[in-house]
């Protein structure tokens, strides 16, 4: 019986170190967490790694000094009584407003 058991632990010793080293090769791989959305209307894949969270984008959202371009164009050929308003508007991005959100407003 104490060769079997001998036996046994000799066996499942190598195992044991296998199956721990396939459990932290597991760990330091990310996890997909989710999709969130990013400014300029894009998104961005969320994994969990090493007990922080990163983001990867996957849809780039619209660029900032492009969504300003459009809406400094807007304020060029609009009345004298808009152009203070849209101007407002371009600031905004620089301010940290979403772009899309932003040019959307210009526009109307």
């Amino acid at each position: 019986m104490a060769a079997a058991r001998a036996k046994l632990e000799e066996l499942l010793g190598p195992l044991q170190l296998q199956e721990l080293k396939l459990r932290l090769d597991e760990l330091q791989q990310g996890k997909p967490e989710g999709i969130i959305s990013t400014p300029g209307g894009g998104s961005a894949g969320v994994t969990f790694k090493g007990g922080k969270y990163a983001s990867q984008p996957l849809v780039p959202g619209m660029d900032k000094n492009a969504a300003k371009a459009q809406i400094q164009k807007l304020a060029d050929g609009a009345p004298k009584e808009y152009k203070a308003a849209l101007q407002g508007y371009a600031d905004s991005v620089d301010a940290g407003e979403d772009p899309e959100k932003a040019l959307e407003k210009a526009t109307r």
